[in-house]
């Protein structure tokens, strides 16, 4: 029996198609060519959910350029983990929001939602978290476009929009992550907390904010009456 791939029709991916099409389509290459048996390779030695990737051609990519910004992109979501080694590039998948793995066994091959699996899942985001890029788990299950700041400004957002009694709803929160996933992260910081400050229900751009204020004229002679 051999094993086969599941795609779940989650908000996750949804989102990733929509926004970053290069992406999907390489965790779609890693999660059919991830090794499904419940033991390791005795031959390439790749652990159940590790895949061999690196051509970016096999992989339907147009350029090295597009393959690397994809396999940033995943690291940064979360789905998957990359290491190099004296063969290639090793995929291995710590999350099976989008993609997941069925094995010989009927059992399930990679990491929990938002969960990595074991020690190589751990040490990577320990080392991306100090680099200030990582983007914690996520218990809606959101892929945010940005990490470190942002995702604590986001969750102050949501919390905010909860006290004022306007809680988000799913196709809002889609519509502001996809606005938000065109700005710089230090200006998508800004916005949300800007908008926190003034109390305010939707987000407003303090840039747009600051141009809208209406000009003082100072007063000229002309103006008073003699």
């Amino acid at each position: 029996m051999i094993g086969f791939i599941a795609m779940h029709r989650s908000e996750e991916a949804i989102a990733l198609l929509e926004n970053y099409p290069n992406a999907m389509l390489l965790l779609m290459q890693i999660a059919i060519r991830a090794r499904w048996a419940c033991d390791d390779c005795p031959i390439t030695g790749l652990r159940p959910g590790q895949a061999m990737i690196g051509d970016w051609r096999k992989a339907g990519l147009r350029s090295p350029k597009q393959y690397q910004v994809a396999k940033s992109r995943l690291e940064k979501c979360g789905f998957v983990v990359f290491k190099g080694g004296s063969k290639g590039t090793i995929a291995t998948l710590i999350d099976k929001r989008i993609f997941s793995i069925t094995n010989e066994n009927g059992g399930s091959v990679g990491g929990s939602q938002g969960e990595a699996r074991g020690k190589l899942g751990g040490t990577k985001n320990k080392e991306t978290r100090k680099q200030g890029n990582n983007t914690p788990p996520n218990p809606k299950g959101e892929v945010l476009p940005h990490g470190g700041d942002f995702a604590e400004s986001w969750k102050r957002w949501q919390r905010h929009r909860k006290e004022i009694k306007k809680p988000l709803q799913p196709t809002m929160i889609e519509s502001q992550l996809k606005k938000l996933s065109k700005m710089s992260e230090s200006d998508a910081v800004a916005m949300i907390e800007h908008t926190i400050e003034k109390g305010w229900q939707g987000m407003v751009d303090p840039k747009e904010t600051n141009q809208s204020q209406p000009i003082k004229k100072q007063p000229t002679a002309s103006s008073y009456k003699l």
